[in-house]
């Protein structure tokens, strides 16, 4: 029965080696006769049954002096979220001229703080309708990323996949909001509490590079899409797996190019980390339950450091790109 409810890091050095040695080698991406190296190693669950999986509520039973605490914030736990009243996003909504009409209907807010859309549930279990407004909280206005009203067919088939847990491939419907610890540490026996080499991202857990890779880039690797149903997120991804069996995605130089500084540093690296061998993933800078950039200040400073941050100046947040674009997401 499914279930249901509410570090390698070898210095940003790696990273250009790595890149340097995938551009020398031409094309290394498959073409449509011949799938790549990088596609065929490890398995994935297209085309199974969703599987049995420990759920948030479960694991911060154990989990609650160091993760739960930071949880509530976290903004893998806020890709869905009730509205407070005085939300800024909700309060723009209800200001605007056609906005009056549907923000009493508004049951969940969709994404960060400077870009949000609208849901409510529907009728079956796990789905959800979306209006066509956005908040834009960077320009503090209301924007339409489709005609106003409620669209039925929106969040399911796009955006499901990177902003709740579980969908099932026949009905798009969700089995939890949000993000739950499944999505990245993926099926946990209960010996894991005396063994800790069995959880993925634990500091004791020897984590292939190429499965951090496939972990992070479910949902960071905006623009790809499945194999399997044509979607813009995987078919029935679970950690361990190697994403790209399923997921494609265009790593060629002018496709990266054209994208903005924080994309083209994902692809970048997952790029190298997949392609050429590069130890250095997401996770050799990033802390995800910490929140913190201490990984990220200790590496070298070096020309990769330029794809965010301004040549010649201190590498601090202030320089870091500020107005952030995509074309999954449908925001500017």
């Amino acid at each position: 029965m499914r279930t249901r409810v509410w570090f390698f890091g070898i210095g940003a050095a790696g990273l250009l080696v790595a890149i340097a040695f995938a551009a020398s080698h031409g094309p290394v991406w498959a073409s449509e006769d011949k799938p790549a190296d990088y596609q065929t190693w490890g398995e994935d669950h297209v085309g199974q049954e969703l599987p049995e999986y420990t759920t948030g509520t479960e694991c911060l039973f154990c989990h609650r002096d160091y993760v739960a605490p930071r949880w509530k914030s976290n903004p893998h736990n806020r890709t869905m979220r009730f509205p407070e009243p005085d939300d800024p996003a909700l309060k723009a909504l209800a200001d605007s001229t056609d906005g009056k009409a549907i923000v009493g209907e508004v049951q969940i807010l969709l994404g960060s703080k400077d870009h949000v859309r609208y849901l409510k549930r529907l009728e079956a279990y796990g789905e959800a309708a979306m209006s066509g407004q956005l908040w834009n909280g960077t320009e503090k206005q209301i924007r339409h990323a489709q005609p106003p009203g409620w669209h039925q067919d929106t969040f399911g088939p796009q955006c499901a996949g990177c902003h709740a847990t579980a969908i099932d491939t026949e009905t798009i419907s969700f089995g939890s909001p949000s993000l739950d610890c499944y999505v990245c540490h993926g099926i946990l026996e209960l010996e894991h509490a005396n063994d800790n080499t069995q959880t993925l991202f634990s500091p004791e857990h020897a984590d292939d590079p190429r499965v951090v890779i496939s972990v992070c880039g479910q949902c960071h690797l905006r623009g790809g899409k499945s194999r399997a149903t044509g979607r813009p997120y995987p078919t029935l991804f679970v950690p361990g797996d190697n994403l790209f069996r399923d997921f494609d995605v265009d790593w060629s130089d002018d496709t990266i190019a054209r994208m903005d500084m924080i994309d083209k540093h994902i692809f970048e690296n997952a790029r190298a980390v997949m392609v050429a061998g590069s130890k250095t993933t997401c996770t050799s800078c990033h802390s995800v339950h910490g929140e913190s950039t201490k990984k990220h200040q200790e590496l070298e400073q070096d020309q990769s450091c330029e794809t965010c941050h301004r040549p010649g100046k201190e590498m601090t947040d202030v320089d870091l790109p500020k107005n952030r674009s995509s074309r999954t997401c449908e925001y500017p």
